[in-house]
């Protein structure tokens, strides 16, 4: 069978899922506006996420020729012959292989993700599972393959606009076999699969940017029927959900109704005494995803806040060293430098730094203190205020001023829009504005909190877009 027949046999497959908005555009056509018309959704009850912790995970020591010579074919999403395909569940590879891909374009967006891209998702994993063994199943799981490849496409071409290669398109390959697999299958059964749809959540959040709207809910992988949440042995399956609760915390920041997980009752059991830093900076996320929870709630008692001020406190007086900036510059409007210089080692000291002053903001905008009456109550809300946009600074200034900054740029863009209304001096508020205007520029959508901080503060539109 052709390419050309495959493609029109797989278009007029007639599975129980639906698109919202029709077919998506091909090729060039496409627009970054296109990704936000699709929403792919299924029945009430005809979907059942269950746990990849069923079966030990294959032990796949060397391939076979024929599963390397029509890996071109899978990345398309081809049929092939069915003999020649080894085993579904993907172990680590006792031996080097050869990547398997003979598009100059594909396998530059293959090296990025290993050398540069994965280095930002292992903030969730100790084991660097997004470097090292997420490319591996890669190669047997066409699905995982073209996620990377949209991920890593999306990337390049917020560094260069130029780049030739088109994330919308590997997206639409990659829904044009995950869909198909989800309807067929009614689950998602395995780690390179799960691991595929938290890498296509990841790329609708970027689309949708402070928007926040994306379609694809990634909590129901990680629940079962009873509503529990599933095993977490697997290293794949815990830093999938660890992802998760990272876009919990960024759609919570965006006023989403968005913290299902139960971060008071529950927590995982390496974040309770952290045994490496990427588990201190799982636990110090965790912690703030428990303080917007609590935010979220309609009593505010002291009691709890002091808990979770303690909390916030004991990671920063127990946390290795490491986190601390290797380089600290103060503020000089003489020297016209706005923000201050704090330069981490790795991604994971940069994300942890900001999390923890995120989880500080929500806590000063909730201040028990500042809501007593009398003097008191004014020079606390002062202070309160006072803090909450130092913090932010912070934030901005963490995400501007260290090497490995993509994701913070947009983490403290949604942070920006959760707490700049709280900025009442002019030039600090154009500086936000000027911020947010920085991170449109690499891909990431912000007009919409730009519009909506203009409102805040009394703008009109065209004083911040």
């Amino acid at each position: 069978m052709s390419r050309e027949q495959a493609s029109k046999q797989a278009k007029k497959s007639n599975y129980r899922v639906r698109f919202r908005h029709g077919v998506c555009p091909q090729g060039r056509q496409v627009t970054r506006a296109d990704i936000k018309k699709y929403d792919f959704f299924f029945e009430p009850g005809t979907t059942t996420w269950v746990s990849t912790m069923a079966a030990d995970p294959s032990i796949l020591s060397q391939y076979d020729e024929g599963v390397l010579s029509h890996m071109r074919a899978r990345s398309l999403g081809l049929p092939y012959e069915s003999s020649l395909a080894g085993p579904s569940r993907l172990g680590e590879a006792e031996s080097e292989l050869e990547w398997p891909l003979d598009d100059p374009t594909e396998a530059q967006l293959f090296r990025n993700w290993v050398e540069y891209v994965s280095h930002w998702w292992d903030t969730t994993s100790p084991e660097n599972i997004w470097r090292d063994k997420i490319p591996k199943l890669a190669l047997g799981n066409p699905m995982l393959l073209n996620a990377i490849f949209l991920h890593s496409a999306q990337h390049l071409r917020g560094v260069d606009p130029a780049w030739p290669a088109e994330p919308y398109h590997y997206h639409e390959r990659l829904l044009n076999l995950l869909i198909p697999h989800i309807a067929n299958r009614g689950c998602i059964d395995d780690e390179a699969t799960l691991a595929a749809a938290i890498i296509l959540r990841s790329f609708e959040d970027f689309v949708a940017g402070t928007d926040g709207q994306t379609h694809l809910d990634t909590f129901p992988l990680f629940t079962t029927a009873g509503g529990s949440l599933l095993d977490t042995r697997s290293t794949v399956v815990k830093s999938c959900f660890l992802k998760h609760v990272r876009f919990e915390v960024h759609a919570a920041l965006l006023g989403r109704p968005s913290l299902h997980v139960n971060y008071q009752n529950f927590v995982l059991p390496d974040l309770i005494e952290p045994a490496n830093e990427i588990s201190w900076n799982n636990r110090i996320v965790w912690i703030t995803a428990r303080v917007l929870q609590w935010c979220t709630e309609d009593s505010h008692a002291s009691e709890a806040w002091s808990e979770l001020n303690r909390l916030v406190n004991g990671w920063e007086k127990s946390r290795p060293s490491s986190f601390a900036p290797y380089f600290y510059r103060d503020v000089s409007t003489d020297e016209g430098r706005y923000y201050p210089d704090l330069w981490y080692s790795t991604p994971c000291h940069t994300e942890a730094n900001q999390y923890v002053r995120i989880a500080r903001i929500a806590l000063a905008q909730r201040d028990p203190d500042a809501t007593r009456p009398g003097e008191e109550g004014h020079r606390a809300e002062y202070e309160s205020r006072e803090q909450i946009v130092e913090r932010l600074k912070e934030v901005i200034a963490i995400a501007r001023c260290n090497g490995h900054r993509m994701p913070a740029l947009f983490l403290a863009s949604n942070a920006v829009f959760a707490y700049g209304s709280t900025v009442e001096d002019h030039f600090d508020r154009v500086k936000m504005i000027e911020f947010l205007e920085e991170v449109e520029g690499v891909g990431w959508p912000t007009k919409s909190a730009m519009r909506w901080l203009a409102s805040q503060w009394g703008w009109s539109v065209e004083d911040s877009t």
